[in-house]
Parts: structure tokens; sequence; C-alpha cells
């Protein structure tokens, strides 16, 4: 794993994520049930990542004041655990694969074989995620594709709000996601690769006329 150290959500951090598939658009390629998905959104995915690294940029992000009070309750969240648990949480940029081929962007790493998602949803979502007391369907590709990345076998998710209890899941590197996402990615690249040299044709036959 290769970390880059820009601070997340700085303008480094979102050069360094250009044309790379994450763990929080791993959905784009794997379904929910862990298979490799050969849908139309999974082949424009790949000309979304395609632009953006020609382009040198992706288009802006919407900030929302829902995502804002998100961004700021994961930061209370994170000293709340490192005060409950006595673990402490490393703030890291981005992450990246050894072979470059994916990254992410974890909450925190713990330890040497650790690592945090939290999630800070309306009071409403946490009770929901509180009553069934696992990773929520939504992000279970996410702290999956954040282990891939990451090589760690472990994961901690959080789900935190400061009407109700804190629900605290820690999940462990499932082989079957494990392998849906090395077979998305193979096919995300493959695609890539034959987009790329398809752009580059046309661009080459404009030039010459």
């Amino acid at each position: 794993m290769k970390i880059d150290k820009h601070e997340q959500g700085s303008t480094g951090w979102q050069q360094a994520r250009l044309g790379i598939p994450t763990a929080s658009t791993m959905s784009r390629l794997v379904t929910a049930s862990y298979k490799v998905s050969d849908s139309e959104g999974a082949r424009e995915f790949v000309w979304e990542k395609l632009a953006e690294k020609t382009l040198g940029y992706a288009p802006a992000d919407v900030s929302t004041f829902g995502m804002s009070q998100g961004t700021l309750g994961e930061g209370e969240a994170v000293g709340w655990y490192e005060l409950m648990t006595g673990q402490k949480v490393e703030s890291v940029g981005f992450c990246v694969t050894d072979d470059g081929r994916c990254g992410a962007s974890p909450d925190g790493l713990i330890g040497e074989d650790n690592g945090i998602e939290i999630k800070c949803p309306a009071p409403h979502t946490h009770l929901k995620y509180l009553a069934a007391g696992v990773v929520p369907t939504e992000y279970r590709l996410q702290v999956q594709t954040c282990m891939y990345v990451t090589g760690r076998t472990a994961w901690t998710f959080v789900s935190y709000s400061r009407f109700f209890p804190p629900m605290i899941v820690h999940a462990h590197r499932d082989p079957k996601a494990q392998e849906a996402i090395t077979a998305a990615l193979d096919l995300f690249w493959n695609r890539y690769a034959e987009a790329e040299a398809k752009l580059s044709e046309h661009i080459k036959n404009r030039a010459s006329k």
C-alpha cells in the first residue's frame, strides 16, 4: 500500500484520486451480492474515469449542509472512539494499492491490522443501523474495498449520533468480496485500456486530416 499524505478534501487529495476506482465508488463495479457488474453503469464508469484523467480534474463535488455536518460529526466520533476504546486512530490521506489500480480514503487506521469507517447519519437512519447491529448493506463493499486497498484483515464500522448510543461493528475480510473486487478491477482496467486506445486513435486520425 502507498499513502498520499495530502489532507482529505484538498486539491492534492483530489488529484491523487483521478482516474482510479475507489472504495466509495466500487459499487459501480461490484453488486451488493459481491458479483462483478456488467451493467451499462459499469461501462459508463470507465469513460468517467478516463475523462477525469484526461482533463486533470473531476467534476466538482456538490457540498450540502448535511454533508458538512457529517464531516464535523466524524471528527467528534473519532475523539469519542479513542477515549472509549483507548485505541489511537491514525489520520491518513489517500491510500492506493501497490499496483495503483484502486484507492481508498479511510476515516483512519488503527494499529497494524485494522481501520475505521465512520458514518454520522440522520437520527432515524442511525436507529435503523443500531437495531440491525451489522454493517449496513450500502457500506459493506466500501469497507471490504478499504481492506483490499490497505491489505488489512479487519475494519471497524461506526455509526455515530449525538442523540443516541453509537454503534460499533467489527468486520473481517470476506474472500468472496475480495475475489469480486479483484475481478472487477481486471475488467475495469481492460476496458479502460481499450477506451484509451480508441480515444488516442481518434485524436491521431483527426490530427492527420
